[in-house]
């Protein structure tokens, strides 16, 4: 997909203190790497600390990279390391994040006033995708029992599945929302949408 698409884009990939060789196989990748058109790098975290504290030490370096480079206009796309997200929803959820950041303005032309369209990738704003799981599936039947008790304790995140780690949101959204994460676990996520919800 980023091959095809025209999208200036990277990959990052967190290793939250793992025991296998991740950083190897990501190196190996970028060795590999003259014949790759998207570039692959390797965040490594000392010991492991949960799945929100390492998307947040991603977002802090991807952060820290564009503001070195001065360029704020930066989607990040989160994927959980199964690949239960599906890249065939990607440019959906890109369409639909152009749609959340487009901001009209009024012009005044000699006789008519006109709107004029603006995309403003620096606008917070975050896309959930989905999973594809088998809702008869032990995973399936874990997921819907977690999501009925987050819907019945947080009331509506706005979202079918809190925990999709497929996310894709402005680098605006991603700072605000991952910056001192109370929960550094798995359920991270849902703290991350209540914060979007707010």
């Amino acid at each position: 997909f980023l091959l095809q698409s025209n999208l200036k884009s990277e990959i990052l990939v967190v290793d939250d203190g793992s025991t296998d060789n991740t950083v190897s196989v990501v190196q190996s990748c970028r060795e590999e790497g003259d014949n790759v058109q998207v570039p692959i790098d390797c965040l490594s975290i000392p010991r492991n600390q949960g799945k929100g504290a390492a998307l947040a030490a991603g977002i802090k370096h991807i952060a820290g990279k564009c503001t070195a480079n001065k360029s704020n206009e930066t989607l990040i796309l989160t994927q959980d390391a199964d690949g239960s997200g599906n890249l065939v929803y990607l440019q959906g959820m890109i369409d639909r994040m152009r749609e959340l950041v487009t901001v009209s303005d009024e012009t005044q032309g000699s006789n008519e006033t006109q709107l004029e369209s603006n995309v403003d990738w620096t606008k917070p704003a975050i896309v959930t995708g989905n999973r594809n799981y088998n809702l008869f599936s032990p995973r399936g039947i874990t997921r819907w029992g977690f999501q009925t008790a987050v819907r019945l304790i947080m009331n509506d995140l706005r979202v079918q599945d809190s925990q999709c780690g497929y996310k894709l949101m402005t680098l605006t959204a991603a700072k605000d929302l991952y910056d001192d994460l109370e929960v550094s676990g798995w359920a991270h996520d849902v703290e991350v949408l209540y914060r979007a919800k707010l």
